[in-house]
Protein backbone atom coordinates (compact mmCIF):
# COMPACT_ATOMS: atom_id res chain seq x y z
CA UNK A 1 0.00 0.00 0.00
CA UNK A 2 1.06 3.47 -1.13
CA UNK A 3 1.55 6.60 1.01
CA UNK A 4 0.69 9.84 -0.39
CA UNK A 5 3.52 12.57 -0.92
CA UNK A 6 6.57 9.85 -0.43
CA UNK A 7 7.52 7.00 1.49
CA UNK A 8 6.51 5.55 4.64
CA UNK A 9 9.07 7.37 6.43
CA UNK A 10 8.71 10.70 5.67
CA UNK A 11 5.00 10.64 6.30
CA UNK A 12 5.52 9.91 10.11
CA UNK A 13 7.72 12.06 10.02
CA UNK A 14 5.59 14.77 8.75
CA UNK A 15 2.84 13.80 11.34
CA UNK A 16 5.30 14.12 14.29
CA UNK A 17 5.99 17.66 13.41
CA UNK A 18 2.07 18.80 13.69
CA UNK A 19 1.31 16.87 16.42
CA UNK A 20 4.03 18.79 18.08
CA UNK A 21 2.79 21.95 16.48
CA UNK A 22 -0.41 21.25 17.90
CA UNK A 23 1.13 20.82 21.62
CA UNK A 24 3.08 23.49 21.20
CA UNK A 25 0.27 25.95 20.67
CA UNK A 26 -1.68 25.04 23.68
CA UNK A 27 -1.79 27.72 26.19
CA UNK A 28 0.87 26.85 29.17
CA UNK A 29 -0.38 25.73 32.54
CA UNK A 30 0.50 28.52 35.10
CA UNK A 31 1.57 27.40 38.18
CA UNK A 32 -0.37 28.19 41.26
CA UNK A 33 1.66 29.40 44.19
CA UNK A 34 1.10 27.71 47.02
CA UNK A 35 -0.64 29.99 49.70
CA UNK A 36 0.63 29.99 53.09
CA UNK A 37 -1.45 28.59 56.00
CA UNK A 38 -2.18 31.51 57.86
CA UNK A 39 -0.66 30.83 61.58
CA UNK A 40 -3.26 30.41 64.07
CA UNK A 41 -3.03 32.37 67.23
CA UNK A 42 -1.83 29.78 69.46
CA UNK A 43 -3.36 30.02 73.40
CA UNK A 44 -0.16 29.71 74.32
CA UNK A 45 0.74 33.45 73.49
CA UNK A 46 -1.03 34.04 77.00
CA UNK A 47 2.34 32.76 78.16
CA UNK A 48 3.97 35.95 77.53
CA UNK A 49 1.29 37.47 80.10
CA UNK A 50 0.95 34.72 83.05
CA UNK A 51 4.31 34.70 83.88
CA UNK A 52 6.60 34.03 86.63
CA UNK A 53 7.54 37.58 87.02
CA UNK A 54 4.14 38.80 87.28
CA UNK A 55 3.07 36.13 89.77
CA UNK A 56 6.13 37.25 91.47
CA UNK A 57 4.90 40.79 92.06
CA UNK A 58 1.52 40.05 92.78
CA UNK A 59 2.45 37.97 95.37
CA UNK A 60 4.49 40.29 96.80
CA UNK A 61 1.66 42.89 97.24
CA UNK A 62 -0.49 40.50 98.91
CA UNK A 63 1.70 39.53 100.96
CA UNK A 64 1.58 42.74 102.75
CA UNK A 65 -2.20 43.01 102.67
CA UNK A 66 -2.41 39.83 104.65
CA UNK A 67 0.26 40.54 107.10
CA UNK A 68 -2.08 43.93 107.41
CA UNK A 69 -5.11 42.01 107.44
CA UNK A 70 -4.30 38.23 109.40
CA UNK A 71 -1.81 39.36 112.05
CA UNK A 72 -2.94 37.47 115.78
CA UNK A 73 -5.54 35.59 113.46
CA UNK A 74 -5.81 32.19 113.51
CA UNK A 75 -5.78 30.74 109.66
CA UNK A 76 -8.63 28.26 110.02
CA UNK A 77 -8.26 27.77 106.07
CA UNK A 78 -4.74 26.55 106.32
CA UNK A 79 -6.28 24.36 109.18
CA UNK A 80 -8.82 23.12 107.28
CA UNK A 81 -7.55 22.84 103.97
CA UNK A 82 -4.96 20.66 106.35
CA UNK A 83 -7.32 18.11 107.29
CA UNK A 84 -6.49 16.95 103.67
CA UNK A 85 -10.49 15.88 103.10
CA UNK A 86 -11.35 13.31 100.56
CA UNK A 87 -14.72 12.75 98.96
CA UNK A 88 -15.07 9.42 100.08
CA UNK A 89 -18.54 9.22 101.46
CA UNK A 90 -21.94 11.21 101.43
CA UNK A 91 -20.45 12.87 104.79
CA UNK A 92 -17.31 14.00 103.78
CA UNK A 93 -19.55 15.67 101.22
CA UNK A 94 -21.91 17.34 103.45
CA UNK A 95 -19.23 18.50 105.50
CA UNK A 96 -17.14 20.10 102.93
CA UNK A 97 -20.29 21.54 101.32
CA UNK A 98 -21.29 22.87 105.06
CA UNK A 99 -17.70 24.34 105.71
CA UNK A 100 -17.44 26.01 101.97
CA UNK A 101 -20.96 27.76 103.17
CA UNK A 102 -19.43 28.30 106.28
CA UNK A 103 -17.46 31.04 103.95
CA UNK A 104 -20.51 32.40 102.61
CA UNK A 105 -23.05 35.44 102.97
CA UNK A 106 -26.29 32.42 101.79
CA UNK A 107 -27.85 29.61 103.41
CA UNK A 108 -26.57 26.33 102.21
CA UNK A 109 -29.49 24.28 100.33
CA UNK A 110 -28.92 20.77 98.86
CA UNK A 111 -31.01 19.63 95.84
CA UNK A 112 -30.83 16.10 96.00
CA UNK A 113 -34.07 13.39 96.91
CA UNK A 114 -32.04 11.71 99.12
CA UNK A 115 -29.08 9.93 100.90
CA UNK A 116 -28.43 7.92 97.75
CA UNK A 117 -28.76 10.99 94.94
CA UNK A 118 -25.85 12.78 97.34
CA UNK A 119 -24.08 9.45 96.84
CA UNK A 120 -24.44 9.68 93.07
CA UNK A 121 -22.11 13.10 93.05
CA UNK A 122 -18.80 11.48 94.47
CA UNK A 123 -17.77 9.86 91.76
CA UNK A 124 -18.11 13.16 89.99
CA UNK A 125 -16.28 15.07 92.01
CA UNK A 126 -13.18 12.70 92.64
CA UNK A 127 -13.57 12.63 88.70
CA UNK A 128 -13.41 16.30 88.49
CA UNK A 129 -10.48 16.35 90.86
CA UNK A 130 -8.19 13.97 88.56
CA UNK A 131 -7.07 16.72 86.41
CA UNK A 132 -3.68 17.70 87.37
CA UNK A 133 -2.77 19.89 84.51
CA UNK A 134 -3.61 21.52 81.48
CA UNK A 135 -3.47 18.83 78.90
CA UNK A 136 -5.97 16.62 80.49
CA UNK A 137 -8.49 19.74 81.20
CA UNK A 138 -8.10 20.15 77.55
CA UNK A 139 -9.30 16.50 76.43
CA UNK A 140 -11.63 16.51 78.97
CA UNK A 141 -13.20 19.83 78.25
CA UNK A 142 -16.80 18.62 77.14
CA UNK A 143 -17.36 16.01 80.59
CA UNK A 144 -15.76 18.98 83.10
CA UNK A 145 -19.07 21.51 81.76
CA UNK A 146 -21.73 17.95 82.29
CA UNK A 147 -19.83 17.18 85.57
CA UNK A 148 -20.09 21.06 86.76
CA UNK A 149 -23.87 21.46 85.57
CA UNK A 150 -24.45 18.27 87.77
CA UNK A 151 -23.09 19.45 90.68
CA UNK A 152 -24.32 23.05 90.54
CA UNK A 153 -27.99 21.51 90.10
CA UNK A 154 -27.28 20.09 93.44
CA UNK A 155 -25.31 22.38 95.76
CA UNK A 156 -27.63 25.17 96.21
CA UNK A 157 -27.69 26.22 92.50
CA UNK A 158 -24.57 27.91 92.78
CA UNK A 159 -21.37 27.69 90.83
CA UNK A 160 -19.24 29.82 93.74
CA UNK A 161 -20.59 27.26 96.14
CA UNK A 162 -19.38 24.14 93.77
CA UNK A 163 -16.17 25.96 93.44
CA UNK A 164 -15.22 25.96 97.08
CA UNK A 165 -16.48 22.39 97.98
CA UNK A 166 -14.32 21.57 95.01
CA UNK A 167 -11.37 23.41 96.25
CA UNK A 168 -11.36 21.92 99.89
CA UNK A 169 -11.08 18.43 98.66
CA UNK A 170 -8.85 19.35 95.97
CA UNK A 171 -7.03 22.48 96.56
CA UNK A 172 -3.56 22.51 94.45
CA UNK A 173 -5.63 21.96 91.42
CA UNK A 174 -9.23 23.42 91.50
CA UNK A 175 -9.65 26.80 92.11
CA UNK A 176 -12.37 28.87 94.05
CA UNK A 177 -14.39 31.53 91.45
CA UNK A 178 -16.39 34.57 93.38
CA UNK A 179 -16.64 38.04 92.92
CA UNK A 180 -13.24 39.51 94.83
CA UNK A 181 -11.38 37.22 92.05
CA UNK A 182 -12.88 38.11 88.96
CA UNK A 183 -12.56 41.45 90.12
CA UNK A 184 -8.66 41.11 90.73
CA UNK A 185 -8.24 39.24 87.41
CA UNK A 186 -10.22 42.10 85.94
CA UNK A 187 -8.41 45.00 87.43
CA UNK A 188 -5.01 42.88 86.32
CA UNK A 189 -5.48 41.72 82.98
CA UNK A 190 -8.11 44.36 81.33
CA UNK A 191 -5.51 46.25 79.59
CA UNK A 192 -4.35 42.73 77.97
CA UNK A 193 -7.96 42.22 76.89
CA UNK A 194 -7.70 43.33 73.07
CA UNK A 195 -4.65 41.64 72.21
CA UNK A 196 -5.29 38.27 74.21
CA UNK A 197 -8.99 37.61 74.53
CA UNK A 198 -8.91 34.42 76.00
CA UNK A 199 -7.61 36.39 78.61
CA UNK A 200 -11.06 38.12 79.14
CA UNK A 201 -13.08 37.60 82.39
CA UNK A 202 -16.67 39.41 83.49
CA UNK A 203 -15.83 41.46 86.00
CA UNK A 204 -18.69 40.75 88.38
CA UNK A 205 -20.68 37.19 88.73
CA UNK A 206 -22.70 36.36 86.13
CA UNK A 207 -26.19 35.36 86.92
CA UNK A 208 -26.93 33.36 84.01
CA UNK A 209 -25.53 29.76 86.09
CA UNK A 210 -24.76 27.93 82.53
CA UNK A 211 -22.70 30.91 81.77
CA UNK A 212 -21.16 30.79 84.84
CA UNK A 213 -19.77 27.18 84.43
CA UNK A 214 -18.43 28.48 81.28
CA UNK A 215 -16.69 31.37 82.77
CA UNK A 216 -15.63 29.30 85.62
CA UNK A 217 -14.03 26.68 82.96
CA UNK A 218 -11.93 29.41 81.46
CA UNK A 219 -10.72 30.84 85.04
CA UNK A 220 -9.51 27.21 85.69
CA UNK A 221 -8.17 26.87 82.35
CA UNK A 222 -6.41 30.01 82.65
CA UNK A 223 -4.57 29.45 85.83
CA UNK A 224 -3.30 25.63 84.99
CA UNK A 225 -1.72 26.98 82.01
CA UNK A 226 -0.12 30.09 84.45
CA UNK A 227 0.20 27.12 86.97
CA UNK A 228 2.60 25.26 84.27
CA UNK A 229 4.25 28.32 82.98
CA UNK A 230 5.81 29.00 86.46
CA UNK A 231 6.95 25.44 86.85
CA UNK A 232 4.50 25.02 90.21
CA UNK A 233 2.00 22.11 91.29
CA UNK A 234 -0.05 23.94 93.43
CA UNK A 235 -2.57 26.55 91.91
CA UNK A 236 -3.26 28.19 95.73
CA UNK A 237 0.20 30.18 94.80
CA UNK A 238 -1.97 31.86 92.04
CA UNK A 239 -5.38 32.08 93.77
CA UNK A 240 -3.49 33.61 96.71
CA UNK A 241 -2.18 36.62 95.44
CA UNK A 242 -5.88 37.56 93.63
CA UNK A 243 -7.47 36.55 96.23
CA UNK A 244 -5.97 39.51 98.52
CA UNK A 245 -5.60 41.77 95.72
CA UNK A 246 -9.90 41.40 94.88
CA UNK A 247 -10.50 41.55 98.60
CA UNK A 248 -8.47 45.23 98.59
Amino acid sequence: MGYAGGSKHGFFIQLKKKVLAIQNDKPKATKQKKRKPTPKKSSNTISLVLTKELHERLNAKALKMEFKSTKGKYSLYDHIIGLGAQPNSVDDLVIAMSIAYSWMPTMLDVYASDKKALKKLLPVIRKLGAIKNIEQFEKQEGSIEEWLVALVQAINHSVVGVSKTLHIFFPKTIPIIDSRLLKAWTNIFAGHYKKEPQLKLPSTVPQNSQRFVRVYMQYWKLLLYWDKNIGSKDMRKLEKPLYWIGKS
